[in-house]
């Protein structure tokens, strides 16, 4: 991906940027659950979506966001609508098949931007981030290197269920490596 620009449609950092479901040869990882279905929470219980979707970096073998649909009735929202949400920024509850979110309130994740699979962009990215309390601590230059920063610890979100190894997809009939 030399000379790539970072802000093109649909790249991360180190690959394309995509839907799990829409990769035909890619899986989750051996022993990683996959919360794709499950409910979405606030820490403070509040049921606020669903995942629908992980959203993966295809060259790095790692997921980076989650896509959940947001419960209209449950954030009074006008319109269905989908957001993602760091890896980092959610953790699996151990206890049950839920997804909890515990840095935003209701209204906050109401509030975020509305999701576009096709424009996932490093602008779209670094936007997305200063919901989640960055303020210009994620280096967002091309060449930097963007997803090492805390919102993209799959090790917090999966740890609660698994011991996460390296990555978290594989190609089909692939190892993880």
């Amino acid at each position: 991906m030399a000379g790539q620009k970072n802000t093109g449609t649909g790249f991360g950092q180190t690959g394309l940027m995509k839907p799990l479901g829409d990769l035909d040869n890619f899986e989750i990882a051996k022993n990683i659950p996959d919360p794709r279905g499950w409910d979405v929470m606030t820490s403070d219980g509040s049921k606020i979506g669903k995942v629908h979707e992980l959203i993966v970096d295809t060259k790095a073998r790692r997921t980076r966001y989650i896509d959940v649909s947001l419960d209209r009735k449950a954030l009074n929202l006008t319109n269905d609508r989908d957001v993602l949400i760091p890896i980092g920024d959610a953790q699996l509850d151990s206890s049950a098949d839920e997804v909890v979110i515990g840095g935003l309130t209701p209204k906050q994740l109401a509030d975020l931007p509305e999701f576009n699979p096709a424009e996932i962009t490093r602008e779209y990215e670094s936007t997305l981030l200063r919901n989640f309390g960055t303020r210009g601590t994620v280096d967002v230059s091309e060449g930097s290197d963007f997803y090492t920063d805390r919102h993209f610890d799959e090790k917090k979100f999966f740890a609660p269920r698994t011991k996460v190894g390296d990555a978290t997809i594989m190609e089909r009939g692939g190892l993880a490596r």
